[in-house]
């Protein structure tokens, strides 16, 4: 007899680790590869997961995969569950906020719709509320009213620092802030999300004096490389993430 095999996930030689910071997938996801990938997360959000009995670990693994592959193909199936996936198993908040940081390139309004139901729900903790906060900044476009960008903005007197500061850059990346509240998220930033801070307001400053932010030379030129920066333009480049793993 023969078994028909079924087409292997990208980087699935390596399902405990995820694909080096910085790199980009090696070869794009053929459709069978996709079709699989998103099979795999619709067995796992159904009610019934009688006939795998797979275990935490390895459902964690093959969604991991599977976002992954997803992710590269720039595939919108998985949308619809993407809360479920980040309330309960939080540990892949990073690769659920990737992967709609991809599809959002091409569907900013599905990625938007998103956010402004599980940022109304608040349903995340603190540490998934700083990739929020970066998912929201990574997609460009939408209405200054969207429910995500109140929420974006309530973030900015956040008592947790690492909140704020990476709520300022959300919304600066977004052009959706203006340099009073950049100041101050910039004041009150402790030295470890000065930098943030101070991107977020040299970005709200944009084409302005620079002289708030250069208080030593290195801030001085991140403040000379935001103003530079094309976000939150529709015609603009997506900003490559540059933040690490586990913010």
């Amino acid at each position: 007899m023969v078994v028909a095999e079924v087409p292997a996930l990208p980087g699935s030689a390596h399902d405990e680790t995820d694909p080096p910071e910085g790199t980009e997938a090696s070869d794009t996801p053929t459709p069978e590869q996709l079709a699989v990938a998103s099979r795999v997360v619709a067995l796992w959000s159904a009610d019934d997961k009688a006939d795998s009995n797979w275990s935490s670990s390895v459902w964690s693994a093959l969604l991991r995969k599977s976002l992954f592959a997803l992710e590269s193909g720039r595939d919108e199936r998985a949308v619809p569950t993407a809360i479920s996936l980040l309330v309960r198993e939080p540990h892949l908040t990073p690769q659920v906020c990737g992967y709609l940081v991809a599809v959002g390139r091409d569907q900013p309004d599905l990625v938007h719709e998103v956010l402004d139901e599980l940022c109304d729900r608040d349903i995340v903790s603190i540490w998934q509320s700083l990739w929020i906060a970066y998912l929201a900044g990574s997609v460009s476009g939408g209405r200054q009213r969207r429910k995500h960008v109140s929420w974006l903005r309530e973030q900015l007197e956040s008592p947790h620092d690492s909140v704020s500061a990476q709520a300022a850059l959300a919304l600066a990346r977004r052009r959706l802030l203006s340099v009073r509240p950049a100041s101050r998220a910039y004041d009150r930033a402790p030295e470890a999300h000065r930098t943030t801070a101070a991107l977020a307001l040299a970005a709200a400053q944009g084409v302005s004096r620079g002289d708030l932010v250069q208080s030593d030379q290195i801030e001085g030129w991140l403040a000379n490389w935001a103003r530079k920066q094309s976000w939150g333009l529709p015609s603009a480049t997506p900003v490559k993430r540059v933040i690490s793993r586990h913010p």
